[in-house]
């Protein structure tokens, strides 16, 4: 079997795992979403994959590997970020370097003494300055025509920067809708499942394949929605709860929404716009499946208490706006 371990967090590497796929063929295989750190956490790397598909052609079976079935590891783009970053590469690489086949990345921070430990156990990094799709591509891969374009302009629009998408456009779009109603329910964790691994399975499979998926398409077409309806929801976030009247006649509004339905929106580009214009707090309740989610930013408080109020006790949401009001009065600012 053939683990092949990604940073999921970056949606581009969707063209090199396709590429790879393309040269392994139809072999047993699974891809794991990872990052330097979750590479040491074998009970949530095995949790992880118990509920990914074998194979690209099959999404229905789990993974399933006879006893004494030899592994053998892919790793692409995971590579340190910081020195924190480095010391879990470091220790993956001592733990598993016989069984690491290939590692390509296109990180800047490798230091020179964790590449010797890579060479110490038999693994050749194979680091790219542009991309790691750019490195298969040195390294032999078939590169079909726009993927590398593809490439740059995924990570060009990851930092709001202008892409030219003469290929791909279909497929950032349905991942950026994939993406913000899997962070809507866990924005830090978002990238391990849910429907934005969904999307990105479903790209996969048809850069594989070659067969077109309709259901890219109504992804694509509700990430435009979700375009239009976070920007008029922006413009309902309002001080006038009346949980929060005092905070707003002592010169600090509290900004407050309630979404009925966060399956058409970008809850956290709301609450970053409407932090910035109540920076004392703001405040969005938002449903989604049936289940409330609180969601809360401040520029002066710490609301990690908020938070652990409503998670861990039964306080009323009533009474947790009472509380919210009564903290932003009461905080000083030097």
């Amino acid at each position: 079997m053939v683990k092949i371990f990604f940073d999921a967090r970056r949606p581009e590497l969707v063209f090199a795992l396709a590429a790879i796929l393309k040269k392994i063929g139809n072999e047993i295989n699974v891809i794991i979403p990872a990052t330097p750190r979750t590479l040491l956490e074998e009970e949530k790397i095995n949790k992880i994959a118990s509920t990914l598909p074998v194979s690209v052609w099959d999404t229905d079976n789990n993974i399933s590997v006879a006893d004494g079935e030899p592994e053998y590891f892919y790793l692409l783009g995971l590579g340190p970020d910081n020195d924190t970053e480095a010391g879990y590469i470091h220790s993956f690489l001592e733990l598993h370097g016989p069984e690491t086949e290939m590692w390509v990345d296109d990180h800047h921070n490798w230091p020179p003494e964790l590449l010797l430990c890579a060479g110490a156990n038999s693994v050749a990094v194979k680091i790219h300055p542009v991309s790691c799709l750019d490195q298969l591509k040195k390294m032999g891969y078939e590169i079909p025509l726009g993927w590398q374009t593809a490439t740059w302009d995924f990570r060009l629009a990851s930092r709001n920067q202008q892409a030219e998408f003469s290929f791909g456009r279909r497929y950032y779009l349905a991942l950026v809708a994939g993406t913000i109603i899997s962070s809507n329910i866990d924005y830090e964790q978002y990238y391990y499942g849910g429907d934005y691994l969904g999307v990105f399975w479903a790209i996969l499979k048809e850069l594989q394949t070659g067969t077109a998926d309709p259901q890219l398409d109504a992804w694509r077409d509700l990430a435009v929605l979700m375009a239009e309806e976070t920007e008029k929801a922006k413009q309902l976030v309002s001080p006038d709860l009346e949980f929060f009247q005092e905070a707003k006649a002592a010169g600090r509004p509290i900004g407050f929404l309630k979404i009925p339905d966060s399956t058409v929106v970008d809850v956290q580009a709301i609450l970053d716009y409407g932090v910035k214009k109540y920076p004392w707090l703001c405040v969005i309740i938002h449903t989604m499946g049936g289940h409330d989610y609180l969601e809360i930013a401040s520029s002066y408080l710490d609301i990690r208490q908020f938070l652990e109020y409503y998670d861990h006790t039964d306080i009323t949401q009533e009474d947790l706006f009472r509380l919210m009001n009564a903290e932003v009065l009461r905080k000083k600012v030097n």
